[in-house]
């Protein structure tokens, strides 16, 4: 357990990784925006970027764009009712009968919340339990 939190510090110490992770989850948004372009296929994308990088900085830069995707593909469920991967055919359902109503910044701003949240959740319980299961 003190080896995932001393990295936690050593990435959220790091302003060069703190940069990559804003630029990575800029490029996540856009790609989960884009109906059609999946976080599969994002990381396709950007794995040839990673060949020249430190392991470490190259493992955030994938990380953080895949986990951005799903915040982004929720923008397009909610605005115009099309559903750009699975995981946001869910949205559809009360995202855009919100923006018909007038309501879409509501809409949009409890699925970026809702995402960011969930996100820390599934991080804090992962870093419990990843040195439970790597056994």
């Amino acid at each position: 357990m003190d080896m995932v939190v001393s990295s936690l510090f050593a990435v959220l110490g790091s302003p060069s990784l703190l940069q990559l992770i804003g630029v990575a989850s800029l490029a996540g948004v856009v790609a989960g925006v884009v109906p059609g372009l999946g976080g599969k296929v994002a990381l396709a994308i950007l794995i040839p970027i990673t060949f020249g990088m430190d392991p470490i900085a190259g493992a955030v830069l994938l990380v953080a764009m895949h986990a951005a995707v799903s915040t982004g593909s929720a923008i397009p469920s909610i605005l115009l009712g099309i559903p750009g991967t699975g995981a946001s055919a869910a949205t559809v359902v009360d995202g855009f009968p919100m923006t018909q109503q007038g309501q879409a910044g509501r809409a949009i701003g409890a699925s970026l919340g809702a995402s960011g949240l969930g996100g820390i959740i599934g991080a804090v319980i992962l870093a419990f339990l990843a040195p439970i299961a790597a056994p």
